[in-house]
């Protein structure tokens, strides 16, 4: 890949990450920062993603434990995580992808990054993992504080 488009691509995807520290600190008051850069999300819950398409396609992915789903998704709703169902976790990790999503498209608005977006969907079970192949070009992250730890994967194709 050119220097010129890895460049691009780095714009785009730390605007991502920016954009899920801020619908985080939002959503739920936690305020996170970036933690970890270019390594590899371990096996989480609940991953909630979306695809890019435009210049690139890419998969935008964020995937938590139970527990920090419980730790976010309380604050977001407003209700205690015991009397969280399996669905508004799932759900909930979504909309938080959502948002993300929408606050990097406007941050890029006045750059050259133009994109559509899926609508967010999540995968959940115990100890799911994405994989790629190793030729899929991917930045990996993990974002957190001390009550929550999100990774984020975007994956090109």
């Amino acid at each position: 890949m050119r220097a010129e488009a890895k460049t691009s691509m780095t714009v785009l995807h730390h605007c991502f990450v920016e954009a899920l520290c801020e619908a985080v600190e939002k959503m739920t008051g936690f305020c996170v920062c970036e933690t970890s850069k270019d390594c590899e999300i371990k096996s989480t819950d609940i991953s909630g993603a979306m695809i890019l398409s435009g210049e690139r396609n890419a998969l935008f992915v964020v995937s938590v434990s139970r527990k920090t789903a419980l730790n976010l998704i309380s604050f977001m709703v407003g209700e205690d995580a015991d009397h969280l169902s399996e669905e508004e976790l799932s759900d909930g990790i979504s909309e938080l992808v959502n948002m993300a999503a929408g606050i990097a498209k406007i941050k890029l608005l006045d750059s050259d990054k133009k994109f559509n977006l899926s609508s967010p969907f999540a995968v959940t079970g115990d100890n799911i993992r994405i994989t790629v192949k190793k030729h899929i070009e991917r930045y990996e992250y993990t974002i957190g504080c001390e009550d929550v730890v999100l990774g984020i994967g975007i994956f090109y194709f």
